[in-house]
């Protein structure tokens, strides 16, 4: 059995000393829990059910970077084929989808719902939806406006828009997710790469600059100090 020496996503989130986790650690992490979901969905075949950041373990690999590893298939099912819906009620009532609440049937984008609550909190370190009872955090997760514009960054909010859309013809499958989160993350990098690169034309320029002024400096105060240059 692997370790998971960095703990779950829940201790990650809940321990950060700014109360969410970092931009670029969000993109990294966003694009792991996606790329998972799209694998057991397209791949395997199968939804989870009970996605939650306690069953996403993190292991840290060689490089010193977090890994996601999605554990507790205990209530995971076949995906239903030509359009039926599942009416069995599981997971965890803060992740449940608005049709698990309202026992409308639900099918593997119930997962993709419970993945943008996950990436909302991770984001934000906020929770979208919270209630006193079941009842009320029922009523939350089936008519609550959720508070988007705590996502600062324009490409993550526009993601987790699309995962949480109420109606389930609406909401983003896992395939397309994983698609805009990958695309996320190498505009990040190119923009990453590019401030190095920036940051690297800066230096050179400033280097033959000083060089510069340091020659012409040079050649001038020769001439200066020779008498010729004063006759």
């Amino acid at each position: 059995m692997e370790l998971g020496q960095g703990g779950d996503l829940y201790d990650f989130i809940v321990n950060s000393p700014i109360n969410h986790l970092p931009l670029d650690l969000c993109i990294d992490l966003t694009v792991q829990i996606l790329d998972v979901l799209n694998y057991i969905h397209n791949e395997v075949g199968i939804m989870h059910r009970d996605l939650k950041p306690e069953n996403f373990m993190i292991t840290i690999d060689k490089y010193n970077h977090p890994v996601i590893k999605l554990i507790d298939f205990g209530f995971a099912t076949f995906i239903p084929k030509n359009g039926k819906m599942i009416h069995e009620f599981l997971g965890t009532p803060q992740y449940c989808s608005p049709e698990i609440v309202s026992r409308f049937g639900y099918n593997e984008k119930s997962d993709i719902w419970a993945a943008g609550v996950i990436l909302f909190n991770m984001i934000t370190g906020y929770e979208p939806f919270s209630g006193e009872s079941l009842y009320s955090l029922s009523d939350d997760i089936k008519y609550k406006k959720i508070n988007f514009e705590y996502i600062k960054d324009d490409k993550l909010r526009s993601l987790v828009e699309k995962m949480l859309q109420r109606e389930i013809s609406k909401r983003i499958n896992a395939k397309d997710a994983f698609e805009i989160a990958k695309k996320i993350k190498e505009d990040r990098d190119r923009e990453y790469n590019k401030e190095i690169e920036d940051k690297n034309e800066n230096r050179l320029n400033y280097e033959k600059n000083k060089r510069e002024y340091e020659q012409f400096w040079k050649e001038f105060s020769t001439k200066i100090s020779s008498p010729a240059f004063f006759s």
